[in-house]
């Protein structure tokens, strides 16, 4: 058998363009590992690459493009340079940036160095969300922003598939976390690990901050924020990160460069995450799964046929956690 089940699209469009139909098995590299996917996670990349305005689609090359670049699933085959797994290996992986995408499908081929063992206290469905959502939010707040142990963060976003994991990834390096989410949202937070959270509909969330001492860290998990926007509330040393690469972001990261890089006391920095494909990250996620302090939330799963009204659900930012494809029943 030489044929796989795969969403796939051959011209950027809207929900049209998405098919589900039979593709080839994707070849196995020297150092790639096979997976056998049986769960796959959706992000805001796989409907915006749809739609033809994903800031790396020139890196995806040509179509047909099978959408997806997080999965979950058990080794099929291994290339002759893979030392870290072999067939069998339940594995957790995000796609590279130059693999092609590939995750909606039932099988992806993946470089070694992007793919992980599954945690062992966490089923295939839970363990997919870990790509693109969790390591932005471990390699956001530990490495862009150098997140402490004795400051405060707030998440603005906390209740989304990246946000979710930043309110237990703050946590996890020691930090006081304020999630910004609805009220409706606010128990849930709080159940992850929320120190406080803010209602964005019926507070203004900077004032809230500042009036509570301000923060030293502000994570803008959906990226509709800025500097400028949230300076009110930094505190001396304050950095702002954001998840999207907006020209604002762009700018303000260039001019305080210099202030990050000479450690000028009290200045403020703007960052920009743009999320690596690490299996030794991946590692780290699944370390503090198994460990108790990492979870996965599930705001709902689709089988692969439906994978179109799964891009609909990414789009509308309502999601609570992580919106899940079921590959293999």
């Amino acid at each position: 058998m030489n044929q796989m089940l795969a969403a796939y699209i051959e011209r950027f469009g809207g929900d049209e363009v998405v098919r589900v139909e039979p593709r080839p098995i994707p070849e196995v590299g020297p150092s790639q590992v096979l997976i056998a996917v049986h769960a796959a996670a959706v992000n805001p990349r796989d409907w915006l690459l749809r739609d033809g305005r994903y800031v790396f689609r020139s890196f995806v090359v040509g179509f047909p493009k099978v959408l997806g670049s997080d999965v979950a699933g058990v080794v099929a085959a291994v290339g002759p340079r893979v030392s870290r797994f072999r067939p069998g290996d339940e594995v957790v992986a995000m796609q590279t940036t130059l693999g092609q995408m590939g995750g909606f499908a039932e099988y992806m081929a993946v470089h070694e160095r992007a793919v992980a063992h599954e945690p062992r206290s966490a089923d295939h469905a839970h363990c997919a969300g870990l790509g693109v959502a969790g390591l932005t939010a471990l390699q956001a707040l530990r490495d862009d922003v150098g997140l402490r142990g004795h400051e405060r963060v707030a998440i603005l976003g906390a209740s989304g598939g990246v946000g979710h994991y930043a309110v237990q990834v703050g946590k996890y390096l020691g930090a006081q976390v304020i999630g910004v989410c609805s009220g409706a949202n606010h128990a849930w937070v709080r159940e992850l690990g929320a120190d406080e959270v803010i209602d964005y509909r019926t507070q203004d969330v900077v004032g809230a901050l500042a009036a509570s001492g301000g923060v030293d860290v502000v994570f803008d998990a959906i990226g509709k924020s800025s500097l400028e926007r949230v300076r009110g509330c930094l505190r001396a040393g304050g950095r702002y990160v954001s998840t999207v690469p907006t020209g604002e972001n762009a700018r303000d990261q260039l001019r305080s460069t210099p202030t990050q890089l000479l450690g000028m006391p009290g200045g403020l920095v703007s960052r920009m995450v743009l999320c690596r494909s690490r299996g030794a990250d991946l590692a780290v996620l699944a370390s503090m799964v198994d460990a108790g302090g990492l979870r996965t939330v599930i705001d709902s799963v689709y089988p692969l046929a439906q994978t179109r009204d799964a891009l609909a659900r990414s789009r509308t930012q309502r999601a609570r956690g992580k919106i899940i494809l079921a590959v293999r029943s």
